[in-house]
């Protein structure tokens, strides 16, 4: 859409950087990841969630997907940190 501070992260069972995962409420998530980003220094500013991680979800391993993808927007001076983090846009 054009947002340049708009980063996706797809959301896998267990191997997301902030410790949640598939057994995580989308509450619990999206405090894990304001923290760790917080302690990147990274202010949030929007976190929503929807269904459109392209993960394969009929697996188990840790890097795979929940079905969830999560949208984080950010302010302009962060956006060179969310790619260095590995977000994508």
């Amino acid at each position: 859409n054009g947002n340049e501070n708009l980063f996706f992260w797809n959301q896998t069972k267990c191997s997301d950087p902030w410790n949640t995962g598939e057994n995580s409420s989308n509450e619990e998530t999206e405090n894990a990841i304001t923290e760790y980003l917080d302690s990147e220094n990274v202010t949030v500013i929007s976190l929503n969630f929807d269904d459109n991680s392209p993960l394969a979800t009929d697996c188990e391993a840790c890097g795979c997907g929940t079905g969830q993808r999560i949208i984080i927007e950010v302010n302009n001076n962060d956006i060179s940190k969310m790619e260095e983090l590995e977000f994508y846009q």
